[in-house]
């Protein structure tokens, strides 16, 4: 299944209570079709997409189906649950499901905390895809606290001292 070969299709995960997609490959563009039962199945399948020989893009076109539905407002409250449960994720971010689609909202100071948000509920039961729409902004400023003196104070303690200052008495 080369990526560069030609037009060629693959089933990818068929069989009896497995995913049902395929992949197609044209000039370098794999293609994914079908459909899985989870969005870290949908995110899986692309990562592996990406990591065939010769792929310089992926259309990924593939439809999560869950076998059990769930409805939104246990989404919601699975996805509140699990970003209360994590110590890296700060208070206050907002949660939207429609559809099994979850939308994050809010502000954090740090990129790990955007990204821990995300992780946080992107592989709860009954996600179908997730925008992440946080937003990264620094809460601290080096001007506006005394992180700059301490940092200047610090160095100036660590700098080696001349030596022609070292003693006013070495002449």
């Amino acid at each position: 299944m080369g990526a560069g070969c030609g037009n060629e299709a693959a089933r990818v995960g068929a069989g009896p209570g497995r995913n049902d997609g395929r992949v197609t490959a044209h000039e370098g563009i794999n293609t994914l079709g079908g459909y899985v039962e989870t969005y870290a199945a949908k995110l899986a399948a692309e990562r592996a997409a990406r990591k065939v020989l010769g792929v310089k893009g992926i259309a990924n076109e593939l439809d999560v189906r869950l076998t059990h539905e769930r409805i939104d407002p246990d989404i919601a409250h699975d996805a509140l649950e699990a970003l209360k449960a994590r110590v890296d994720v700060p208070r206050g971010l907002g949660v939207t499901v429609r559809d099994g689609y979850v939308t994050l909202t809010g502000e954090v100071e740090w990129m790990f905390q955007q990204q821990a948000v995300e992780k946080a509920v992107k592989y709860l039961r009954g996600v179908r895809g997730v925008s992440n729409q946080i937003t990264t902004k620094p809460g601290i400023s080096t001007e506006d606290s005394g992180h700059t003196r301490c940092s200047r104070a610090t160095i100036t303690l660590l700098m080696p001292i001349p030596r022609a200052s070292a003693r006013a008495d070495d002449r």
